[in-house]
């Protein structure tokens, strides 16, 4: 399991922080993001900041606000748990919006406009694509999450006798019912616990042609496989 840090302006991106945290939830992934500092003791500040510490990924989401700078502090909070997770050496995955997808005009900050596009000049060397609305950016981080787990250390005995394979893959001459009932034995691995499936075989024996035929029948309905 991955701690994975959601970070991003408040009231503009509530819709998205909240997407990205059910689809790391229904991948097993514990999240963090501003709603669970609530009702700690300690200022936002300290408490996000230290819940960086705990975390592995760094989730950064940008649209057309710069954030809260605390008093006494020209640096938004925003931008201060970019820095931290920098320092730290976390994995990164930062998104930012799409110039083009339309925003709701109160939320288009101009007071630190400057300040902002400083941010996102930082950000722009993290950025894995642009993001429309929060359903598009939770399939986003769902498969990014996925491909940069590989290169987090390797999971324990435990956790790869939880992984469950479907096997063997069909040739690549399987077709009509045969190639259904392939994709009808993933669903029914997916509904099971844990929900890590392996389609494995050898090149050649048409596990791309079914995972496509899968993502076409069921990508709605389970948009965190990847």
């Amino acid at each position: 399991m991955a701690k994975v840090f959601i970070s991003s302006t408040s009231v503009d991106l509530q819709d998205h922080r909240k997407a990205v945290d059910e689809v790391l939830r229904r991948m097993k992934e514990e999240s963090v993001a501003m709603e669970f500092f609530g009702s700690r003791p300690e200022d936002a500040r300290t408490a996000c900041l230290t819940e960086i510490e705990q975390c592995q990924f760094f989730i950064g989401i940008y649209v057309h606000r710069y954030g809260f700078c605390p008093e006494g502090s020209d640096i938004s909070i925003t931008e201060m748990e970019f820095d931290r997770a920098r320092q730290l050496g976390l994995k990164m995955l930062c998104y930012v919006v799409d110039e083009n997808h339309p925003w709701p005009p109160k939320y288009v900050e101009q007071r630190a406009a400057h300040k902002l596009e400083a941010l996102k000049k930082k950000v722009n060397a993290f950025v894995r694509s642009v993001f429309t609305t929060p359903d598009d950016l939770a399939k986003q981080v769902a498969a990014d999450l996925s491909r940069d787990w590989r290169g987090c250390p390797a999971p324990s005995a435990a956790v790869w006798k939880k992984i469950l394979a479907v096997e063997p893959s069909p040739p690549p001459e399987f077709m009509g019912d045969s190639r259904n009932a392939c994709i009808d034995r993933i669903r029914d691995l997916i509904k099971q616990e844990p929900k890590t499936v392996v389609l494995c075989g050898q090149g050649g024996e048409g596990k791309t042609s079914i995972l496509a035929r899968f993502y076409e029948q069921c990508g709605a309905e389970y948009p965190h496989v990847v």
